[in-house]
């Protein structure tokens, strides 16, 4: 009985795909469109090295993919491949589509911010708001742990947004006209 199971495979997941498909085995490479810094469109797989093949391995047996150009391993405990059921592959499925249409929840939240942590491990801790991560539906928080300043990735909704505080910048006065000619001040001597 036909079934998916996860390939791993060398950085090559769209031609061992292919070849999989030329040889008659149904498969998926969830993939996304990023923008290059060229500001082109180019499709990245959504889980490098990672291919699902929907396969037989009791009519087939493994000799077929183990030796197949690209292919490292099938993904399985003690010999045995994982069968994936179909609700995953349809998760997968919809979960890639909401990511490459654009459709994914955006936080409330933008890179300044200053936040408060709600729940989980560093909960009732302060820090900055980095970035956003937004297939995740996570936040990149500067964090202060142990006297040092850590990235840390958090759930958008255990995140509190803290009342912005107004702070004036405090201009440093001019110390030199330029070329290092300095400026004297009636406090200089």
């Amino acid at each position: 009985m036909e079934q998916w199971y996860t390939l791993h495979t060398k950085p090559s997941e769209y031609h061992v795909a292919t070849m999989l498909q030329e040889a008659g085995v149904r498969t998926f490479v969830p993939s996304i469109e990023t923008l290059t810094a060229r500001r082109t469109k180019k499709r990245k797989p959504f889980f490098p090295g990672y291919i699902f093949i929907k396969y037989d391995f009791s009519a087939d047996g493994f000799s077929r993919l183990r030796w197949m150009p690209g292919v490292r391993y099938v993904i399985a405990v003690d010999g045995t491949p994982i069968p994936l059921p179909d609700s995953v592959i349809a998760t997968i499925r919809q979960k890639v589509h909401a990511v490459s249409t654009g459709h994914t929840q955006k936080t409330k939240f933008r890179a300044g911010d200053a936040v408060q942590v709600k729940k989980g491990p560093f909960q009732d801790m302060l820090g900055v708001v980095n970035a956003e991560v937004p297939a995740a539906h996570r936040v990149q928080v500067l964090l202060n742990v142990l006297g040092r300043v850590n990235k840390v990735q958090v759930n958008a909704d255990d995140l509190q947004k803290l009342p912005a505080v107004n702070r004036m910048k405090i201009k440093r006065p001019r110390r030199t006209r330029g070329r290092g000619r300095r400026i004297r001040r009636h406090s200089e001597s």
